[in-house]
Parts: C-alpha cells; sequence; structure tokens
C-alpha cells in the first residue's frame, strides 16, 4: 500500500527534463480493491503468466511482462512491504524470506547501481535501525523480479519497507527510494513537494 501512495506522490511533484521513467502504480487494482493480496492467488506467485489463463493474474501478469518488454527499461523497481525486519541470524536461517528494510536482487553478481542506491538512500536515513539492506534471494521461477532478469534480461531489483512502521513512514521511505533509484539511473530531474 505505502508504494502506491509513494509512487502516486513522486509522479505528481518530479519534473523529468532529462530521460524517461515509467511508474505501474498499482497492478492488480481489483485485489486493492478487495484489500486482499489476490483475487484468485498472488499476482507475484504466478509470473511470467498465461495469456489465456484461467485465473486473473495470470492474465495479468502476461499484460504486465508484455508492457515492461514493450516499455524496455534500463531498471524494474519494485515497490514492496514485509512484516520481518531483517536481521543477519533470520536472513541465514531463510534466505528465500522477504525482510523489511532491504534492497533485494535474486543475483550475487555485484552491481554497482544497486549499492550506489542503497548507499544514497541511507544518508538521508538517521536512524541506523531502518536503514536499508541489500538481500540476496534465490531465484524463485514465478516472482516477476526473477522473470523481469531472467526472460527481459531487464536489471531488477525489489524495496521491501518494513510493514509495521507506521503508513507515513512506509511511503517516506519508499518515496526517497523511488528518487533514489532514478537519480542514480542518470536520470535529471527536480522535485518540489
Amino acid at each position: 500500500m505505502a508504494g502506491i501512495y509513494a509512487c502516486d506522490t513522486v509522479m505528481k511533484y518530479i519534473n523529468i527534463y532529462e530521460g524517461t521513467v515509467g511508474f505501474i502504480p498499482m497492478v492488480n487494482i481489483q485485489a486493492f480493491k478487495q484489500n486482499v493480496r489476490g483475487v484468485g492467488v498472488d499476482l507475484n506467485q504466478v509470473f511470467p503468466g498465461d495469456k489465456n489463463g484461467k485465473i486473473y493474474e495470470e492474465r495479468l501478469a502476461y499484460e504486465f511482462m508484455d508492457f515492461v518488454k514493450e516499455f524496455n527499461p534500463d531498471y524494474v523497481i519494485n515497490l514492496h512491504e514485509a512484516w520481518t525486519k531483517f536481521d543477519e541470524n533470520l536472513y541465514g536461517k531463510q534466505k528465500d524470506k522477504s525482510f523489511g528494510q532491504t534492497f533485494i536482487t535474486n543475483s550475487e553478481t555485484f552491481s554497482d547501481y544497486l549499492v550506489r542506491s542503497n548507499l544514497n538512500t541511507n544518508k538521508y536515513i538517521p536512524n541506523p535501525e531502518y536503514k536499508f539492506r541489500i538481500q540476496y534471494f534465490p531465484f524463485k521461477a514465478n516472482h516477476s523480479m526473477d522473470n523481469i532478469i531472467d526472460k527481459l534480461k531487464i536489471p531488477s531489483y525489489t524495496v521491501e519497507t518494513l510493514r509495521t512502521l507506521p503508513l507515513a513512514d512506509r511511503i517516506k521511505y519508499h518515496e526517497l527510494c523511488i528518487l533514489t533509484f532514478i537519480e542514480e539511473c542518470g536520470v535529471k530531474f527536480t522535485y518540489w513537494k
């Protein structure tokens, strides 16, 4: 939910004067309206989707992948929220679990872009408890990030904020992450809020 509000805010106040940025604030509109994770299933469990799928989310995943393929961005950033904060001990036991206050990649390959984005985001977060960490996530064949990387060959990262934080804080963190990732892409913009 915080990612939706953050996208809306950034779209309202950003002025891009060099480069291109695309926003999709909400993918599963029907699930959002019903306040559920999925109408049939969790959308993030059915990628790359199926054009003729019987389940709504299968068709939606296919359309989303088709859109990303056609738009062909340099990077794709997914905004999510996790219930558990990143902790080295928990991460050591459950590398396939999403943790809050992380930037997730499914590649162990070093990404200067991701590292710069992480460092520059954290410059604006005074409390060390809420700084972002980079989390290496095992490949999952049914997730959006993994399919964008694997099938479309586009670097993709997931931002996970901590869902137990107040909504206003989560929105602020997502907004900060969006702006930092855009800046690290080399896009030139002004932002007046």
